[in-house]
């Protein structure tokens, strides 16, 4: 396309370079082209830095539609509830955040879990009690899922900028996370959640057990401070 039609720009939002399966060489001559180069996450911007020598890299963080994101404001449940996302892929961390479900019931006998995702869950995974799995809820249910959690859990172990965390902030839910794009971006640690090493379980099962036995007023504190930052 000629000049008249507009600036050139390419909007990387993801780390398609270190994909498996993918032809990653050829992939990684794609950021040495004379494009202006968009990204989503401050982490994608890191690691871009050393995939190209062009440093002219902006950051444009994703966000949230509020109108369709978001709660009122309500207290802590007397019966503990998480959230977290169902998908089948490796770099999403099920398996991670299952282990780390496992730790919080031995906690929490009566925790509930709130979970949603694209497809039926694999008979691999051996879900715990009181596990509810709504498969490809409508869009405008969505909202209500996540403000039926105490906190949000998110055991990813890639992503560019992981979005469900950012929703479930939207509708007042504290989030606890794998170190991943997005979660990173949002989430100072023990203020409005917690950020945890990727692939570490108990860390994360210990951070969501900390949200968890906050008392209601300082739960609410860190579910207002979701707005606040």
């Amino acid at each position: 396309l000629s000049d008249s039609k507009g600036k050139k720009v390419y909007s990387i939002q993801g780390k398609e370079a270190d994909f498996p399966g993918l032809p990653t060489e050829r992939v990684r001559k794609t950021y040495a082209l004379p494009l202006k180069k968009i990204t989503i996450s401050r982490s994608l911007y890191g690691w871009l830095l050393n995939q190209s020598d062009d440093k002219n890299i902006s950051i444009i963080l994703n966000s949230v539609d509020t109108a369709q994101f978001s709660a009122s404001l309500r207290n802590k449940q007397s019966n503990p509830t998480i959230g977290v996302l169902y998908s089948d892929a490796y770099i999403k961390g099920f398996d991670v955040s299952i282990k780390a479900i496992k730790i919080i019931k031995e906690k929490y006998a009566n925790l509930k879990i709130i979970s949603f995702g694209v497809s039926p869950i694999g008979n691999h995974f051996q879900l715990p009690k009181n596990f509810e799995y709504y498969q490809q809820p409508p869009q405008e249910e969505i909202a209500e899922l996540y403000s039926k959690c105490d906190v949000w859990l998110c055991g990813s172990r890639m992503e560019g900028f992981h979005l469900p965390p950012l929703e479930a902030m939207a509708c007042r839910c504290p989030v606890v996370s794998t170190a991943v794009g997005g979660p990173i971006d949002i989430i100072q640690d023990g203020i409005n959640g917690y950020i945890v090493p990727v692939n570490d379980h108990e860390k994360l099962a210990e951070a969501v057990i900390n949200v968890l036995s906050l008392s209601n007023e300082d739960w609410l504190k860190m579910m207002l401070r979701l707005y606040c930052l």
